[in-house]
């Protein structure tokens, strides 16, 4: 018989996870960790998660070398952060500075489009976006769909 699962963690814990993550360059661990909060919420905050999930996986791609799958992601990942920037949610969740999030992102895409022509060679790996939270409170719950807040 297996152990019993200890209680999950926090939404607030996990997401931070993932911008540490994110921010050291373990983008396909921040994919997962992302996911774990993906999963359950719903609506806008949804989108949210798929958006920065989706940057990551992108910029996973592109720490493997495969630009044009790299380009894909971080293109849809942007649309989806951009959406939710204007959103009645956005311009900020859980503390995590989205437009400064997506001008990062913007950044970032522009020369990673254009090393896709030229070569990985060509593009300058400084230009990785960073996540930064802005005053980030541990105790706070993040929004999160009205099924996750249901007791099982």
């Amino acid at each position: 018989m297996n152990a019993p699962a200890g209680p999950p963690t926090p939404p607030n814990t996990l997401l931070a996870e993932a911008i540490a993550q994110f921010n050291r360059g373990e983008f396909f661990a921040c994919h997962e960790t992302l996911e774990e909060l993906w999963m359950p919420a719903s609506g806008s905050v949804k989108e949210f998660y798929q958006g920065l999930i989706q940057v990551a996986a992108g910029l996973h791609h592109l720490q493997r070398g495969n630009l044009a799958g790299a380009v894909a992601l971080v293109r849809r990942g942007r649309t989806r952060l951009e959406a939710f920037n204007r959103s009645p949610g956005g311009p900020s969740h859980g503390g995590l500075d989205v437009p400064a999030l997506v001008a990062s992102v913007d950044a970032c895409r522009g020369p990673l489009e254009a090393a896709a022509v030229e070569g990985i060679k060509g593009f300058d790996r400084a230009l990785i976006p960073k996540v930064s939270l802005e005053c980030f409170d541990a105790e706070r719950q993040l929004p999160s769909s009205p099924e996750a807040n249901e007791p099982n």
